[in-house]
C-alpha cells in the first residue's frame, strides 16, 4: 500500500532543492554535506533501510550546516585517529569519505543511536568508522589517544552542575600532543537552563522539581567558566558565534517542532539557516539564540 506522505516525496524533493538552490546563493556554509547526505539516503532506500527518506530529503538539521562546517575546516589536513563524541553521525561520515587519513571512532552512550549509526556503517559498507557506546569517563578510562575529537551540540545536554567541564577535561586528556579538538554548544544572551517532562536520552537521569535536565544555554561567561576554565593547557585556536538574526525565531521553530514532524518545512532546512542565521564577530552582537564553536589545541 502507498503511503500519502509518500505520494508527496516529489514535491517535498522539489521543494527541497529549491531552498538548496536559494540558501547557495545566499552562501551558506556547509552545502557539502547536504549533497553527500542525500545521496546516502538514497543508498539507504535501495537497501530498505531505517531513516533512508528523511537522510534522503533532510540530512542536515538547520544549525549544522554552521557547526559542520567549523569542524570540517578545523579538521582540513589532520591525519590518524579520531575520536567523535556523541555528534549527529553525518558529520563523521562525511569526514571518513572525504579524509581518508582519519581513523574515525563514534561513541554514543544512547544505545539507539549507537546501534543505528552500527547499521548504518555495515550495510553501507563504509570504511575508517568504528562504533562504540561509551561516554566521556569511559572513554578516558581506556586511555585511548587520539590526533582529533570533536563534539558537535552534545556538551549543553551533560547533566550535573560541573560535569560539562569535568567532560571537557577528560577529553582533554585523551588527546595526543598536536591534537585538535571541537566543540560547539548551544548559546544565549544570559544563561539559563531548560528541563522537560521526559528522560529524552535514557541516560539514567533523576526527576527533579523542575522536571528532567535536558539543556543549558551558555553565555559567554559561562563557555569561559564551564569549559575553557578547565582546560587551561589548551591553546584556544578559534572562538566562532552564529545564531539567529532576529530573536526568538530559534524558540519559534522548537515550538513548530514540538507540533509534529513535518517534511512540508523541514525540506527548508537549508534556506532557513541561510537566511534566519548567520556568523557573529562576537558574542555581545547576537541578539538571541545561537551557538558558540570552539577550536582548541594541545600543545606539541
Amino acid at each position: 500500500m502507498i503511503r500519502s506522505d509518500h505520494l508527496l516525496i516529489p514535491w517535498h524533493w522539489l521543494r527541497g532543492t529549491r531552498a538548496r538552490q536559494r540558501a547557495r546563493r545566499r552562501g551558506l556554509p556547509g552545502l557539502e554535506f547536504d549533497r553527500y547526505g542525500r545521496r546516502l539516503g538514497w543508498r539507504m532506500c535501495l537497501r530498505g533501510m531505517r531513516g533512508s527518506l528523511r537522510m534522503a530529503l533532510q540530512p542536515v538539521d538547520f544549525l549544522r550546516y554552521y557547526e559542520f562546517s567549523f569542524v570540517a575546516e578545523a579538521l582540513r589536513g589532520v591525519t590518524g585517529p579520531a575520536l567523535d563524541v556523541s555528534s549527529p553521525a553525518l558529520l563523521s561520515l562525511y569526514l571518513a569519505a572525504t579524509q581518508p587519513g582519519l581513523r574515525i571512532r563514534i561513541s554514543n552512550p544512547d544505545a539507539r543511536d549507537s546501534s543505528t549509526i552500527r547499521e548504518r556503517v555495515q550495510r553501507l559498507g563504509l570504511r575508517g568508522i568504528e562504533v562504540a557506546g561509551l561516554d566521556v569517563q569511559a572513554l578516558a578510562a581506556e586511555k585511548q589517544r587520539y590526533q582529533a575529537i570533536w563534539s558537535v551540540s552534545v556538551f549543553e545536554h551533560i547533566a550535573g552542575n560541573a560535569e560539562d567541564g569535568r567532560a571537557l577535561r577528560a577529553l582533554a586528556d585523551c588527546l595526543l600532543p598536536g591534537g585538535r579538538l571541537c566543540l560547539t554548544v548551544m548559546s544565549a544572551p544570559a544563561y539559563t537552563e531548560e528541563f522537560v517532562g521526559e528522560n529524552t536520552y535514557q541516560l539514567g537521569l533523576v526527576r527533579t522539581e523542575r522536571g528532567y535536565f535536558f539543556q543549558r544555554y551558555y553565555d559567554e561567561a559561562a563557555v569561559r567558566q564551564r569549559l575553557l576554565a578547565q582546560v587551561p593547557d589548551l591553546e584556544i585556536r578559534r572562538i566562532a558565534w552564529f545564531g539567529e538574526k532576529r530573536a526568538g525565531t530559534y524558540a519559534a521553530f522548537v515550538e513548530r517542532a514540538h507540533q509534529g514532524y513535518s517534511y512540508a518545512w523541514a525540506v527548508d532546512a537549508p534556506w532557513t539557516a541561510a537566511d534566519s542565521y548567520q556568523w557573529f564577530e562576537q558574542f555581545a552582537d547576537m541578539p538571541g539564540v545561537g551557538v558558540c564553536c570552539l577550536e582548541l589545541r594541545k600543545p606539541l
